[in-house]
């Protein structure tokens, strides 16, 4: 079998990097035999691509270009059986490009699957109709695959995707080394002492961090010896994102919160998740963004075995709930609810266990090993 994926890739700094890093390492575990070629983005450092057995990785395209000709070139030039796309907007845009680049794959008699990270709707970005863009990329396809079965599956089929067509596939989750706390806290810098609450990934203002200062404020009325470990960056090249970590230091200045708050400044690669996730009690993400998506950061939590505080949104709602507990759910944009929870979990330990073997359920079912072969069953289908 020889598989191409269309995706960014190390040492990309990007969830869906990362994402396919982890499947393909896994498929290749699964099954050695197996052929991938990898087309990713050509603005990146070639000198640290990570190469392993039966992957071969083209830099070629650039996001900012008429990227469907430089990754339909390529393809000419391989022997291959199956296309994976693993598409996001921030990566592909929404316009004539990326329907280019599936007819052009389809002319050239290859099979198609795309995954959908994030699927959009109208009662999120009212004034642009992504269902009807949406339904057209299915048109293209063999399979889509979404990682949420009721908050994106049922919904591709109420905007009209073909049901057959419609492949529900969870994100995979990387199972985080364990090591000691007191020696991960150190190597990081942290208190020694105390709880501590994480909030980990991209540094943006979807994904509320302010939110999670003023949760902070509210719980150190109880638990004192609370700290907050905010472990990441925004996202290279992003003026917005800068702006909104100036204004996050800020209002830690506000409620004098420096030397509760540590900010690390800096991406957070898989060499130090064993240490970022040791050292922290709790992982909290109070996102409040509306668009239909996993969360590749919740599955890292998950995968370090460590309960979280989520926001009641569609990204967390049904994997949240269905597989964790409703209780860990908050309520987006107020702080009083997060604090309520993460206080919960620093008081009742038999809460706070009965969430970390919920965690560790989910964890086992999603693994990468799992995940990968859900893909190899898809990918057989056509042989």
């Amino acid at each position: 079998m020889n598989l191409c994926f269309i995706t960014t890739f190390p040492p990309t700094q990007c969830g869906i990097a990362t994402y396919s890093n982890y499947l393909i390492k896994s498929l290749i575990n699964l099954n050695p035999n197996i052929k991938i070629f990898v087309i990713c983005e050509s603005n990146i450092d070639q000198s640290l691509i990570e190469n392993y057995l039966n992957v071969k990785v083209f830099p070629c395209f650039n996001r900012e270009s008429d990227y469907y000709e430089q990754i339909l070139d390529l393809l000419k030039d391989l022997d291959l059986d199956i296309v994976h796309i693993q598409h996001e907007y921030g990566i592909f845009g929404k316009d004539f490009r990326f329907l280019k680049l599936l007819k052009g794959i389809k002319d050239l008699g290859l099979k198609l699957i795309v995954t959908l990270h994030t699927l959009h709707t109208k009662d999120c970005f009212s004034s642009t109709d992504w269902e009807s863009y949406e339904k057209e990329i299915s048109t293209f396809c063999d399979f889509l695959v979404v990682h949420l079965e009721f908050c994106m599956g049922k919904v591709m089929e109420r905007i009209g995707v073909d049901p057959k067509k419609i492949v529900v596939i969870p994100h995979g989750t990387y199972e985080v080394s364990k090591i000691d706390k007191l020696l991960a806290r150190k190597k990081l810098g942290l208190p020694e002492k105390g709880k501590i609450l994480l909030s980990f990934g991209f540094v943006r203002k979807l994904k509320d961090e302010l939110t999670v200062i003023d949760s902070l404020y509210l719980i150190k009325k109880e638990v004192p010896d609370v700290y907050l470990f905010i472990a990441g960056n925004p996202q290279p090249n992003r003026e917005e994102d800068l702006e909104y970590l100036n204004l996050c230091k800020q209002r830690v200045k506000e409620l004098n919160l420096e030397k509760e708050v540590i900010f690390s400044d800096r991406f957070i690669r898989d060499k130090d998740l064993p240490y970022v996730f040791s050292a922290s009690d709790v992982c909290i993400f109070a996102y409040r963004d509306e668009v239909r998506s996993a969360s590749g950061s919740f599955h890292l939590a998950v995968g370090a075995g460590k309960p979280v505080i989520l926001s009641r949104i569609p990204k967390f709602e049904e994997e949240g709930i269905l597989n964790i507990s409703d209780e860990i759910m908050a309520i987006p944009q107020t702080p009083e609810s997060f604090a309520k929870i993460a206080i919960r979990f620093f008081t009742d330990k038999p809460f706070y266990e009965y969430v970390k073997s919920k965690i560790k359920e989910f964890g086992l079912k999603t693994s990468w090993e799992n995940i990968a072969q859900k893909h190899l069953d898809l990918y057989k289908v056509f042989f």
